[in-house]
């Protein structure tokens, strides 16, 4: 379902598009090769050498094909596409409930968003006061500082991380398009 609350007036291509749905996912122009032969790569780090072996060189042939991928859309639909990806008059979000997509105009989405941030920001300042920053970043810096496997999941030292935590926790900056 496309739901249009904004001035502009969507052409048939265009509301086609658009119901397909905001999780519709464009077929790739290219076969993404090096990502399969990552995937690949990982999973024969898991078998045996003889069953990893057997499976590159089963995915090798596959992959030395030359495979024709046909788009999931039309030429009309890329067009369409295009255009409302690129007017910054409007904004296309999904329904707060249900499975449909809004087309605002960006002015309104601003307007809204403006008169939610007073309460948004009530709603923050009245959480934090009741959370322990300090304690709360000091358990935080103990327990990772006793975790032996952090730098396996993470290129980020114990200091660099307590920085990045620190600004996430003490800090309620946030973006609106190109405003902080």
């Amino acid at each position: 379902t496309v739901i249009n609350l904004s001035s502009k007036t969507l052409n048939t291509s265009q509301k086609l598009i658009l119901s397909k749905g905001l999780n519709f996912a464009l077929t790739p122009k290219d076969v993404p090769t090096l990502d399969i032969i990552t995937s690949i790569e990982e999973t024969c780090q898991k078998l045996s050498e003889d069953v990893s072996n057997e499976f590159r060189i089963r995915s090798k042939l596959i992959l030395e094909k030359p495979l024709k991928i046909k788009s999931n859309i039309n030429e009309e639909e890329k067009l369409s596409l295009k255009q409302l990806k690129h007017d910054k008059d409007i904004k296309i979000l999904p329904a707060d409930k249900g499975n449909a997509t809004v087309i605002m105009n960006t002015i309104d989405y601003n307007t809204k968003i403006l008169n939610m941030i007073i309460e948004v920001s009530f709603d923050v300042v009245s959480l934090f006061t009741n959370v322990p920053a300090d304690k709360t970043l000091s358990i935080v810096k103990n327990k990772l500082e006793n975790d032996s496997s952090f730098k396996d999941r993470t290129k980020l030292n114990v200091t660099a991380f307590m920085e990045l935590l620190t600004l996430c926790i003490k800090t309620t900056y946030f973006q609106l398009e190109n405003d902080f």
